[in-house]
């Protein structure tokens, strides 16, 4: 943990308000309103007349985000938690020493991507009972990804102490079209639920994660697996396509490879769409529905912030 000493104005019985801005790594737009003997992410000490010192928690957040509608919602609880924001990605580093650790990734046929399950499964936690909580964005139908996340990590004795739904733009375009065909809305709100979420969070906020369909979650989320590794023989290129490789620097597995000027997909394919979503010229389909159908990208995302 870091340390950082702040002026303070209030000192009452129990409550410490703490009025100033720091000047390292608290969140420079946050007032702090709490008990300090209950917070579970701050550790409040006293340093004198003046003030207190405080010792910040160390966190990050691994994200994985295809069209860049999980590494927005990522990048804004980040920016109210003091975190780091870790793409997950097949090269992702598995050692993490943080105390506070965040994940923000899609849901997938009510489920979570195999790159991510395929993480956490490796990650080498070294805090003993680090906070741990799971943010997952989706467009249809979330079922029982959080159940899913907690399976996983209560098999390596860890404890998802905090998860949230959050509502986006759906993108599966081999089985519908981009909804809603507006997002603006949507996006807004979804921006309200990512502060609402690192509230919750900076103030150590646990809940119990229940299960969701789990029959029919379990059922679908099967037919997503069988759509990874080899499932991209799918995939189809058009004479349109123009071998600029921008699918090739968005796959996070780097399954995709460009030879003679156009995509050559290698059978370790996480189905994540992302080949697809920022090709410029719409040159990729999966299957005979998705040449009709529209593209989606987060508007305030880049194809630089997506380039792994």
């Amino acid at each position: 943990m870091s340390k950082a000493r702040i002026p303070i104005n209030t000192v009452s019985t129990g409550l410490c308000v703490l009025e100033e801005k720091a000047k390292s790594n608290v969140d420079k737009s946050l007032l702090f309103y709490r008990q300090y003997t209950q917070l579970p992410l701050l550790s409040v000490s006293l340093y004198s007349k003046e003030g207190y010192t405080i010792y910040m928690t160390n966190s990050v957040i691994y994200s994985f985000s295809a069209t860049g509608n999980s590494l927005s919602a990522a990048r804004r609880i980040a920016s109210r938690l003091d975190a780091k924001v870790i793409p997950i990605t097949k090269e992702t580093s598995l050692d993490c020493s943080a105390d506070q650790i965040g994940l923000v990734f899609p849901d997938y046929f009510m489920g979570i991507p195999k790159i991510v399950s395929d993480f956490l499964e490796k990650i080498s936690i070294q805090q003993k009972d680090p906070y741990m909580y799971a943010v997952i964005t989706y467009g249809d139908s979330p079922g029982g990804a959080l159940n899913l996340v907690q399976s996983i990590l209560s098999k390596r004795s860890l404890h998802l102490s905090y998860g949230k739904l959050v509502k986006m733009v759906g993108t599966y375009i081999p089985m519908y079209d981009v909804k809603p065909e507006n997002p603006k809305d949507i996006l807004h709100q979804a921006d309200i639920q990512a502060d609402e979420i690192a509230s919750s969070v900076l103030y150590g906020q646990r809940i119990t994660i229940k299960p969701v369909f789990p029959f029919i979650s379990k059922m679908i989320y099967s037919s997503y697996l069988k759509k990874t590794g080899d499932g991209d023989s799918k995939f189809t290129v058009e004479e349109s396509c123009t071998g600029c490789g921008i699918c090739a620097s968005v796959c996070p597995q780097k399954n995709i490879t460009i030879t003679d000027k156009k995509p050559v997909f290698n059978h370790d394919c996480t189905h994540c769409l992302a080949c697809m979503h920022w090709c410029p010229s719409e040159s990729i389909q999966y299957g005979k529905k998705t040449k009709m159908r529209k593209r989606y990208h987060h508007p305030e995302i880049t194809l630089k912030d997506m380039s792994l």
